[in-house]
């Protein structure tokens, strides 16, 4: 197992489909990082900790080969690596951390293309998490310690303290874990279609890593 690590690539994540019947459910098997990370070292709750930070990559069990990249939510557990079953649940975190999520999201994720700003981008997922009326590095539930690098909290912080207005830019989906022992929440966003139908519910993969291929092209 490992503490929370991030996903951030250019982009990816998974497809929306209309079928509701399995849907809302998955079960997934570590691989590694993808694009890569850095260490980060963090005070969260009154208690020190360390994490490799960078985006996590899963095999989707019983998909033939798709793959999931998805971000850390869950400070308080450390992430199982052997296969995990998961549940779509949208309401799983609080309006104004969904919010500062979708912001977050759409105005800079299409740019995280190094293991830098993957742990950088994870880092501010965090932050927005577990402070979302107050964004600060510095003090509250979470905040990071000097030990940490300053290419990762000036990045973290440009992120944080930079954010405007725009939503929309991809759904998020967050995934809570069902299985034993106890692993980590995600979040996974894929691009909105042009098209959206109302009801869509998410079941394979593949948008972002398309995004990603455009992107290498």
């Amino acid at each position: 197992m490992r503490r929370c690590v991030s996903s951030a690539v250019g982009a990816a994540a998974f497809a929306l489909v209309s079928s509701a019947a399995a849907a809302s459910t998955l079960n997934h098997d570590y691989i590694g990082q993808d694009p890569g990370g850095k260490n980060v070292h963090y005070e969260f709750n009154g208690e020190n900790a360390a994490a490799h930070a960078g985006q996590f990559k899963f095999d989707i069990v019983g998909s033939g080969g798709q793959s999931l990249l998805a971000f850390c939510i869950d400070l308080a557990n450390t992430l199982v690596q052997s296969e995990t079953h998961y549940k779509k649940v949208p309401t799983l975190l609080g309006e104004g951390a969904t919010l500062l999520l979708d912001k977050l999201f759409t105005q800079f994720y299409a740019s995280i293309d190094t293991g830098t700003k993957s742990a950088t981008f994870q880092v501010a997922i965090w932050e927005a998490i577990t402070e979302s009326d107050d964004l600060n590095l510095n003090g509250g539930n979470f905040k990071l310690r000097s030990k940490t690098g300053a290419d990762v909290t000036d990045q973290a912080n440009h992120y944080l303290q930079n954010l405007g207005d725009e939503t929309g830019g991809y759904v998020l989906a967050f995934l809570e874990w069902q299985s034993h022992p106890a692993s980590q929440n995600l979040v996974t966003v894929s691009a909105v279609p042009l098209q959206a139908a109302a009801g869509f519910l998410f079941a394979g993969l593949g948008g972002l890593a398309a995004l990603r291929r455009r992107k290498e092209d």
